[in-house]
């Protein structure tokens, strides 16, 4: 009987960390282009679905250390989740992500990400998302071994 509680003990105790793991990181600054260092990204706006769609060049600031050798194609996530780090009152208004294209090359010195947000205050999070140091949380990406949860934080 003893033995059978610890085995039952350990096993919600994994079951528990297992639930509570913490998303994989990485994080972008947008790029700079030009004499000016003008930032590499557009928005446009639908005023009739009320999306956004963003495409912006990225350069990697950190990656963890478990991806840095891996090559990720966040098209595969299930489900993408926003949340701007520095202002979340505003995913209230801009909470859903209705496509995304990005991909993760190790050793590329930068990258291009497509997402489109959806919802009444999406061009205001969209024109100024690196600003509120974003995060886009990708939900069981899809990598040459298994499916993760990526959290991708993007910001000046």
């Amino acid at each position: 009987m003893k033995y059978l509680l610890v085995l039952f003990t350990v096993a919600i105790g994994l079951w528990s960390l297992d639930s509570m793991a913490i998303d994989l990181a990485m994080k972008f600054s947008v790029n700079k282009v030009g004499d000016n260092h003008e930032i590499e990204k557009s928005v446009t706006w639908n005023p009739n679905t009320q999306e956004a769609i963003v495409r912006m060049g990225l350069v990697p600031s950190f990656i963890d250390p478990a991806l840095s050798d891996k090559n990720v194609d966040f098209s595969t996530a299930k489900t993408v989740q926003v949340v701007p780090v520095d202002m979340p009152e505003l995913a209230e208004a801009c909470n859903q992500v209705t496509q995304w294209q990005f991909e993760y090359r190790p050793g590329l010195p930068n990258y291009l990400m497509y997402i489109t947000l959806k919802g009444p205050d999406c061009q205001h999070l969209a024109e100024y998302l690196e600003l509120y140091n974003t995060r886009f949380r990708f939900v069981q990406v899809s990598t040459q071994t298994d499916a993760i949860d990526v959290a991708v934080q993007i910001s000046q």
